[in-house]
């Protein structure tokens, strides 16, 4: 085991990347665990690996609901749900139920690691809100 690989290892013992969203690296000192991580090893790009990985996470799923639920997914172009064509509003369900089930956790977790949130389309911008107050209520009092 080469030094970097045990360093590594000791870091992510210490500092592990899976888990509660901040962690205490020094007495009175908290940051995310990505920064924790990466000021244990001093590898500065160990934060930005964590937000790519979590983008490409959250793009893929994306395509993988699209190409499920393509009908559903153009209706934001619509200019209104009174536009939509008959049977609609049962695919769009069927849309937000895989978005509620298969992206917004992750989403949840974009989130709590603080990295920006690719828009969702206008007529599923709700379900953003909806994650907004599910972590707000999950947070509790201060």
């Amino acid at each position: 085991m080469h030094s970097s690989d045990s360093l590594a290892l000791t870091a992510h013992l210490a500092y592990p990347l899976a888990g509660t969203s901040n962690v205490a690296y020094l007495p009175f000192e908290s940051a995310s665990r990505a920064e924790a991580f990466a000021w244990f090893t001093g590898d500065e790009s160990i934060a930005l690996h964590e937000d790519l990985q979590l983008l490409r996470h959250h793009s893929s799923r994306e395509r993988r609901i699209l190409a499920m639920h393509r009908d559903a997914w153009k209706l934001q172009f619509l200019p209104g749900r009174e536009a939509w064509p008959p049977g609609s509003d049962e695919k769009f369900a069927q849309l937000v139920d895989a978005v509620r089930s298969d992206l917004l956790p992750l989403r949840a977790e974009m989130r709590e690691w603080e990295v920006a949130l690719p828009p969702l389309p206008k007529h599923l911008a709700f379900l953003d809100e909806e994650l907004g107050s599910i972590s707000n209520t999950q947070e509790g009092p201060l």
